[in-house]
Order: C-alpha cells, then sequence, then structure tokens
C-alpha cells in the first residue's frame, strides 16, 4: 500500500463524497474508486459503507483512518525534517571554542544563531587553536572561533574582532607605571607562558619577538591555563604576553601594558568550505552578515 492511496483514503473519509474528494485529490471518480477498492482487497475488510445516496466509514474504516491519521503525520514529519536537513535549516553543528580564548564575542555568536536557528543544534567543544585547524581539515568538527591562521585555502576565516597584544605584570613591577612598551625594553625580564604541550603560541611569539628585539629571552613554561598563568604573574617575578581581550580576568589585579608595535590578535570564525554540512554555511553566512561589521573594533 502506497501513501498515496493512503492520503486518497483520508481525503475520502474526510469529506465522505467521491466527488469532493476526486476533486480535492485531483483524480477521477473512477481512479478513486478504483484505488479504494484496491485497498479494500489488500486489507481484507471493507472501509465504507456505499448505497447511491451516501458514503459512510465502517468500524473497521473508523479505526484505520484513526491510524492513518498517525502514520502520514509521521511520514510526512519524516519528509519535511530530512529536507530541512537537506538544506541546511536543521541538523548538527560540531562547534570549537578556543580553550583559552571564550569572550563575549563567541557566546554572541552562539546564542544569537541558536535564537535565530532553533532547529539546528550546536555541539560544542574546546582545543587550542592548532588542534582546530587540525580537525577542520580531518572533518570532525565544523566550524570553530579560534585566533590561528590556517594555510589550508578549503578553511575560510573570518575576522570577528581585533584586540592590542600586552604586556602583563604585577602592578608592582616596575614596569607597571609604563602606558606602553616596546620589546627591546624586556631584555632583563623573565617570561612565564603556557606549557608548548597545551599552546605552543606563546612561547613561539615570545622567542620570535625576542630574536627580532636581537636578544634571547629567559622563558619558562609554568602555565596550563590563561587564569594559572595570570597567578605566576602576580607574583611578580614574572612576566607575560596576552591580548587585552583576557584585561577581564584579572579583575583589575594586573596591569596590561600595550605593546609600542600596536601588535594586534584577531578572533576569528574558521569553516571547512568543503564541509557537506549544509548547516555549515548557513552559519557561515551569519557570521558574515552579523560580525564583519565589527572588524577593526577593539574591545
Amino acid at each position: 500500500m502506497r501513501i498515496e492511496d493512503m492520503e486518497c483514503f483520508r481525503v475520502l473519509a474526510e469529506t465522505l463524497s467521491y466527488t469532493n474528494a476526486a476533486n480535492r485529490l485531483y483524480l477521477t471518480q473512477s481512479s478513486l474508486t478504483r484505488t479504494i477498492q484496491q485497498m479494500e482487497e489488500e486489507l481484507g475488510f471493507q472501509l465504507f459503507d456505499r448505497s447511491r445516496r451516501s458514503v459512510s466509514l465502517t468500524s473497521a474504516g473508523q479505526s484505520f483512518y484513526e491510524s492513518c491519521e498517525a502514520v502520514l503525520a509521521e511520514y510526512y514529519g519524516s519528509v519535511d525534517k530530512a529536507r530541512h536537513a537537506r538544506d541546511g535549516s536543521s541538523g548538527v553543528i560540531r562547534f570549537a571554542a578556543h580553550s583559552f580564548f571564550v569572550n563575549s564575542v563567541v557566546y554572541e555568536i552562539i546564542e544569537g544563531f541558536q535564537h535565530q536557528y532553533p532547529e539546528i543544534t550546536l555541539q560544542i567543544s574546546s582545543s587550542g587553536s592548532e588542534e582546530m585547524i587540525h580537525h577542520l581539515k580531518e572533518g570532525s568538527i565544523d566550524c570553530a572561533v579560534c585566533t590561528a591562521r590556517p594555510a589550508d585555502r578549503s578553511i575560510e576565516r573570518i575576522t570577528l574582532k581585533k584586540y592590542r597584544e600586552c604586556l602583563v605584570v604585577s602592578p608592582r613591577h616596575p614596569l607597571a607605571e609604563k602606558e606602553e612598551i616596546s620589546f627591546e625594553e624586556l631584555k632583563e625580564e623573565r617570561f612565564a607562558v603556557i606549557s608548548r604541550a597545551v599552546a605552543s603560541r606563546g612561547y613561539d611569539g615570545v622567542k620570535e619577538r625576542a630574536r627580532a628585539a636581537d636578544f634571547d629571552p629567559y622563558v619558562e613554561e609554568l602555565a596550563d591555563s590563561v587564569p594559572h598563568l595570570m597567578a605566576c604573574v602576580a607574583t611578580g617575578r614574572y612576566v607575560s604576553l596576552l591580548s587585552d581581550n583576557y584585561q577581564h580576568l584579572s579583575s583589575g589585579r594586573l596591569k596590561f601594558i600595550p605593546l609600542a608595535d600596536e601588535t594586534t590578535v584577531e578572533l576569528a570564525f574558521l569553516w571547512n568550505k568543503n564541509s557537506a554540512n549544509p548547516c555549515v554555511k548557513i552559519y557561515a553566512d551569519y557570521v558574515k552578515a552579523n560580525f564583519k561589521r565589527k572588524i577593526g573594533d577593539s574591545i
């Protein structure tokens, strides 16, 4: 029995008129009659009592009608769900947020998108920038928000916001009164960074800047998170580099001094343009429409 046959039966059961039902179904009355007869033969019981003047449901027909309603509703619902999944208006997006870089922009992207597309589920995970790039390439995540710059052209990078890179010191540190500082002035400082096993960017960034300033820095890998790093800096024994995005985490107890070369860190939305998930393209378009205007803004 086809879904089309059940639909014919449902319409006839509701109208109790072959003429009206045939008109609604865009069929001839003879074709509708033949469909109902074939259904009754297949089922082994009569669905309608027919006379010259009226059509009515048998008790078996009434019971079958109630079941048909549920079957057809589930069928059409499944078709709609599949169509929405094909078009991307429903489905699942695997979204990765940076382990150390979650702020109001990230929350806004998540909350705003979910409000506009409630049928799309965001599965949130967390990792470092390098892991995110790897996972995007291999397809284990669909999109990410981080500071990395992937070399792979299949990964599109949409800049969300720019932050100033700063030297972070204890307020008791001799450099704390500076309003701006050059890297050359840090030759004698001891740097604390997050462990390279967790995030290599901090260590490599300090080394690269020091080489450009013609000195070899003293760097200790002390921390496994940004709060841990800030606690190390609070001892007054170390300095570190962080963007001003993290300033609110210090509760005003650490001094963030902008670097003189005005280096910025960009927070960006990354997605793989080759993704077979149609929801991801919808998310990327949403980000472009709502967040690209923020480029160049500071915190």
